[in-house]
């Protein structure tokens, strides 16, 4: 499991290379949240029945299709941390890049994120994991309150 204090250290770090302003404390806390629901904070970092890779658990197509569809100073930037390394091994052992590819994620939903946890709880069940997901925003909610403690 990642220290809680060095994973948001690092997202900070990460976010604050990008070439626009992502960085705000709501959208940390967020990829945070995802990290503790989606890996429990690293406990996992491939998905034991699926394709999803990291602790944001993202999908390989998931994350062709982020960096395709991105503005190319973006798209630039996502692709620097690969290193032209394959996306799968990328999310798996890149820890930059997997922030950066969740940032980006929830850069292409157009509604703000929230600043509140059951906002965001309900934010990453919407748009993260969506309606197909098995995750709950009670589960986010749970997890996040377990895994994201100084």
């Amino acid at each position: 499991m990642i220290n809680y204090k060095q994973l948001r250290e690092a997202i900070t770090d990460v976010l604050a290379t990008a070439p626009r302003p992502v960085n705000g404390e709501a959208a940390i806390n967020l990829l945070l949240g995802t990290a503790a629901q989606e890996s429990h904070f690293g406990t996992y970092i491939e998905q034991i029945v699926g394709p999803a890779k990291g602790i944001f658990q993202i999908e390989p197509k998931t994350a062709q299709w982020i960096e395709d569809s991105l503005p190319a100073d973006f798209r630039e930037w996502l692709k620097g941390y690969r290193d032209d390394e394959p996306i799968p091994w990328a999310l798996e052992y890149r820890l930059d890049y997997s922030i950066a590819c969740c940032r980006m994620r929830y850069l292409k939903v157009p509604a703000p994120i929230p600043a509140d946890l059951s906002g965001q709880a309900a934010y990453w069940k919407k748009y993260y994991n969506t309606i197909y997901g098995k995750g709950t925003v009670e589960e986010y909610t749970k997890n996040v309150k377990r895994y994201c403690v100084n």
